[in-house]
């Protein structure tokens, strides 16, 4: 099996996103440790395409509906965590405890 690169060393450029086989190839940006899922941009980051895995993308998409105080936060996240469990991706539900 070929090495994976170090996840932060990988930077795609705006506008070439990765292609579905190519996010299983990298590791994921946050923890560093399980296959890319999906991919995000940062605008402070130069757009760059970052790989997270399935847990990192949960995580960042609860993060941001929490914090954009979206009125439905919670069913769309039990929504998207049994989408996620279908595709075979075990998410650890994490309770915030602010």
């Amino acid at each position: 099996m070929a090495e994976i690169p170090a996840p932060w060393a990988v930077r795609r450029r705006p506008g070439k996103p990765y292609t579905e086989i190519g996010i299983k190839r990298l590791r994921c940006v946050r923890c560093g440790k399980k296959p890319g899922y999906a991919t995000w941009q940062a605008c402070a980051d130069g757009r760059a395409h970052r790989v997270l895995c399935a847990q990192c993308d949960y995580d960042l998409n609860a993060l941001t509906l929490r914090w954009m105080g979206h009125p439905d936060a919670e069913a769309l996240l039990e929504d998207y965590r049994t989408s996620l469990a279908r595709e075979g991706h075990f998410i650890v539900y994490k309770v915030d405890t602010e």
